[in-house]
């Protein structure tokens, strides 16, 4: 039991209670869910910036393109070129949006001073001008959108060096991305807290209702199993909840049906430890923690003075012998019977031994043990069995200890008292009639006797 209860105890201390792995559980969820959540928000969030800002780009290329294509067909000088693209920064200051001359333009207008080896520093420029598609660039924050401005059959009519197809040149235009970030994030944010407090709160209800109809159920069990185990409490019952999961509730049954097998056992084994198995009374280890409890009793006064009988059967061996020791089983199991009947509610009774009882007997007046011991006599000679065609009647010999209270006692002593009081009583009844053996009598009657 000791090495039971220390294994709980160790159990309980050294191991997390299932409320609170779920907890942990529930807790790491919800974290690795918001992180996931707040990855994909910034992927989606870079995309969408991304994205936007190329169609920004191609959108304002495109103007460019266009607004430079119909000046141009109007014969506008250069300067009246370089006041609309100022204008177009003007009016995107955040924006940066310049158009880079192509080799036909400089073989037949020349190459502009400021744009002088640009190419040759700008290796995504060059590539875009040899006649490459457009291009999509990112770098410090900044989206670079280049666009081939190529010719068509109406441009020949001014550009008369180019051919058809040619790269005129080349529309570069650079989107910040902050300032595209900033509208999207405001827009974006909301919406992220309220995914996350919605998966907070999914998380919660779900955690709330596990541990209300899975964790407390668990717990309380596991609650009144160590209570009951510490306690060695095993007749309590575990009460189901009515919202218990179908296993707990099997659980907590089988638990309670595994509890009144053990108190079946139990009882069975407190009964063998202290009665005797042939005839149901007291066994003599029993009968010896009683007798010295109630010296001690009476000794401190607690309790009146009490008699000790001893009872020996006489001439029982020959039963065995004659009629065989199932006989003799039966003859003590009719004694005890007859010396039950005999005693009161509050006397002990027990076999010692063989064919040999004690009778502890919680008497007022060492005047009362005569008659109880000569009622007792009468009862165990009138007990008998039938053995075939013969009935054996029993006999004894009694002898008594008297422990008054207030007096201080000692168990062996008041023992020896009895069986020698015992045995003087034998040789006396002996004195008074020939021992005979086990034998048919003219009534077809055996008597046991000494």
């Amino acid at each position: 039991m000791r090495a039971a209860r220390a294994m709980v105890n160790r159990t309980a201390a050294g191991h997390v209670s299932i409320g609170r792995l779920l907890l942990v559980v529930f807790s790491l969820g919800l974290l690795v869910a918001g992180l996931t959540i707040w990855l994909m928000f910034l992927s989606y969030r870079m995309s969408v910036v991304q994205n936007v800002a190329r169609a920004d780009g191609q959108h304002i290329a495109q103007l460019v393109y266009e607004h430079l294509h119909s000046v141009m067909r109007k014969g506008v000088s250069r300067q009246e070129v370089d006041e609309l693209l100022e204008h177009i920064q003007r009016r995107l200051p955040d924006y940066s949006v310049s158009v880079i001359r192509g080799e036909p333009v400089e073989r037949q207008f020349g190459a502009r001073p400021e744009q002088a080896g640009i190419e040759a520093r700008d290796p995504d420029l060059h590539v875009v001008l040899a006649g490459g598609g457009e291009r999509v660039l990112e770098a410090d924050g900044v989206l670079r959108y280049l666009f081939p401005m190529r010719v068509v059959t109406e441009c020949l009519a001014c550009h008369s060096a180019a051919q058809a197809g040619e790269v005129n040149g080349v529309v570069d235009v650079g989107v910040p991305l902050a300032r595209l970030e900033e509208p999207i994030t405001r827009m974006a944010y909301p919406v992220m807290y309220v995914v996350l407090g919605v998966l907070a709160l999914f998380f919660g209800l779900i955690y709330l209702i596990l541990r209300s109809w899975v964790s407390r159920p668990i717990q309380i069990l596991a609650h009144e199993v160590s209570a009951m185990t510490r306690a060695g409490d095993y007749v309590h019952h575990v009460q189901v909840g009515k919202v218990w999961p179908q296993e707990v509730k099997a659980l907590a049954v089988n638990f309670s049906l595994l509890m009144r097998q053990v108190r079946q056992s139990h009882r069975k084994l407190e009964d063998l430890s202290l009665h005797d198995p042939l005839t149901g009374l007291y066994n003599r280890r029993h009968f010896d923690q009683v007798l010295a409890q109630a010296v001690r009793d009476a000794g401190r006064g607690e309790s009146g003075g009490f008699a000790l009988l001893l009872i020996d059967l006489d001439g029982f061996k020959p039963v065995n012998d004659t009629h065989g020791h199932a006989a003799g089983d039966a003859l003590l199991v009719a004694v005890a019977r007859a010396l039950s009947g005999a005693m009161r509610e509050s006397d002990v009774a027990a076999r010692l031994g063989g064919d040999e009882f004690g009778v502890l007997a919680f008497v007022r007046q060492i005047d009362e043990l005569s008659g109880l011991t000569e009622r007792i006599r009468a009862a165990i000679e009138a007990s008998y069995i039938r053995a075939g065609a013969v009935e054996v009647h029993a006999a004894c010999s009694i002898g008594s200890a008297w422990q008054p209270t207030g007096m201080a006692g000692d168990p062996a002593a008041l023992l020896a008292l009895a069986d020698a009081v015992m045995y003087s009583d034998k040789e006396a009844r002996r004195a008074q009639r020939p021992a005979r053996d086990c034998s048919e009598s003219p009534a077809g009657q055996v008597e046991v006797a000494g």
